[in-house]
């Protein structure tokens, strides 16, 4: 769905992804959420992932 926050699809998409990325950052604030790089190697994230489960 187009929410119309650019100029088209394309930058209302980029836009709306933005938007999203901010209120995840404020809710791991706000509630002590574990982040986790996904632009990690996979091999390191899953060693995070790990760490935080265990």
């Amino acid at each position: 769905m187009d929410m119309k926050l650019g100029g088209d699809l394309f930058d209302s998409f980029v836009n709306y992804q933005s938007r999203l990325l901010e209120q995840y950052d404020a809710m791991a604030q706000e509630y002590g959420f574990e982040v986790i790089d996904a632009a990690l190697p996979v091999d390191q994230i899953a060693e995070q992932l790990k760490d935080c489960l265990l």
